[in-house]
């Protein structure tokens, strides 16, 4: 369809994962983690961001234990 008219209007719906045009609607697949982040306008960092309480919770034990050159006090 597309092939023969790349300007032919269509409706991606990407709530319920279906696509019509020219009188044809049909599902299509999509990872829900994937369908989540375009509905959300969430990036890599805006994720990382929802977990921050859990970032700064690991990060206060792990430094410690990390190697360092300088002198402790």
């Amino acid at each position: 369809m597309l092939e023969r008219d790349p300007a032919c209007p269509g409706t991606v719906d990407l709530q319920q994962c279906r696509i019509s045009a020219h009188g044809i609607d049909a599902p299509f697949g999509f990872p829900a983690d994937t369908r989540h982040r375009f509905l959300a306008g969430l990036g890599d960092i805006d994720l990382t961001l929802q977990h921050r309480d859990d970032v700064v919770r690991c990060e206060a034990r792990w430094r410690p234990a990390l190697p360092t050159t300088a002198r402790r006090r």
